[in-house]
Protein backbone atom coordinates (compact mmCIF):
# COMPACT_ATOMS: atom_id res chain seq x y z
CA UNK A 1 0.00 0.00 0.00
CA UNK A 2 2.81 2.22 1.31
CA UNK A 3 4.42 1.29 -2.20
CA UNK A 4 1.41 2.00 -3.89
CA UNK A 5 0.28 5.42 -2.68
CA UNK A 6 4.38 6.80 -3.00
CA UNK A 7 3.68 5.93 -6.74
CA UNK A 8 0.93 8.35 -6.81
CA UNK A 9 2.41 10.94 -5.10
CA UNK A 10 5.39 10.92 -7.40
CA UNK A 11 3.25 10.91 -10.61
CA UNK A 12 0.44 12.89 -9.75
CA UNK A 13 0.47 15.17 -6.82
CA UNK A 14 4.39 15.76 -6.29
CA UNK A 15 3.87 17.45 -10.32
CA UNK A 16 0.99 19.42 -9.74
CA UNK A 17 1.53 21.20 -6.64
CA UNK A 18 5.13 21.89 -8.36
CA UNK A 19 3.54 23.28 -11.80
CA UNK A 20 0.74 25.47 -9.37
CA UNK A 21 3.82 27.11 -7.16
CA UNK A 22 5.60 27.58 -10.68
CA UNK A 23 1.95 29.05 -12.24
CA UNK A 24 1.55 31.39 -8.85
CA UNK A 25 5.12 32.60 -8.68
CA UNK A 26 5.48 33.17 -12.76
CA UNK A 27 1.88 34.38 -12.87
CA UNK A 28 2.68 37.04 -10.23
CA UNK A 29 6.02 38.32 -11.28
CA UNK A 30 7.72 35.48 -9.23
CA UNK A 31 9.10 36.41 -5.89
CA UNK A 32 8.01 39.99 -6.10
CA UNK A 33 4.71 39.38 -7.34
CA UNK A 34 4.30 36.61 -4.76
CA UNK A 35 5.72 40.15 -1.84
CA UNK A 36 2.79 41.82 -3.81
CA UNK A 37 -0.19 39.54 -3.58
CA UNK A 38 -0.12 40.37 0.30
CA UNK A 39 -0.11 38.08 3.24
CA UNK A 40 -3.08 35.95 2.01
CA UNK A 41 -0.76 34.79 -0.83
CA UNK A 42 2.24 34.57 0.88
CA UNK A 43 0.36 32.02 3.36
CA UNK A 44 -1.22 29.95 0.59
CA UNK A 45 2.23 29.28 -1.29
CA UNK A 46 3.82 28.74 2.16
CA UNK A 47 1.05 25.76 2.41
CA UNK A 48 1.96 24.78 -0.67
CA UNK A 49 5.91 24.44 -0.10
CA UNK A 50 4.94 22.42 2.84
CA UNK A 51 2.55 20.30 1.32
CA UNK A 52 5.34 19.86 -1.52
CA UNK A 53 8.01 18.72 1.28
CA UNK A 54 5.57 16.06 2.69
CA UNK A 55 5.68 14.22 -0.38
CA UNK A 56 9.44 14.55 -0.69
CA UNK A 57 9.68 13.06 2.81
CA UNK A 58 7.02 10.22 1.71
CA UNK A 59 9.20 9.76 -1.33
CA UNK A 60 12.70 9.87 0.52
CA UNK A 61 10.71 6.92 2.99
CA UNK A 62 10.12 4.50 0.13
CA UNK A 63 13.34 4.70 -1.04
CA UNK A 64 14.50 4.19 2.44
CA UNK A 65 12.53 1.40 2.70
CA UNK A 66 13.08 -0.61 -0.23
CA UNK A 67 16.96 0.08 0.09
CA UNK A 68 16.58 -1.02 3.63
CA UNK A 69 14.73 -4.58 2.50
CA UNK A 70 17.19 -5.10 -0.49
CA UNK A 71 19.89 -4.56 2.01
CA UNK A 72 18.35 -7.19 4.35
CA UNK A 73 17.14 -9.53 0.98
CA UNK A 74 20.40 -9.22 0.66
CA UNK A 75 22.09 -10.38 3.62
CA UNK A 76 19.61 -13.48 4.02
CA UNK A 77 21.12 -14.88 0.82
CA UNK A 78 24.55 -14.57 1.78
CA UNK A 79 23.79 -16.39 5.13
CA UNK A 80 22.29 -19.02 2.60
CA UNK A 81 25.02 -19.93 1.23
Amino acid sequence: MEKVFAGVVKERISPAIYKLLSNLLAGGGGVEGLLEGGKEKEAYVDQLVDCWAGCASVLVQQKDQVSLRSRLEGRRRRREF
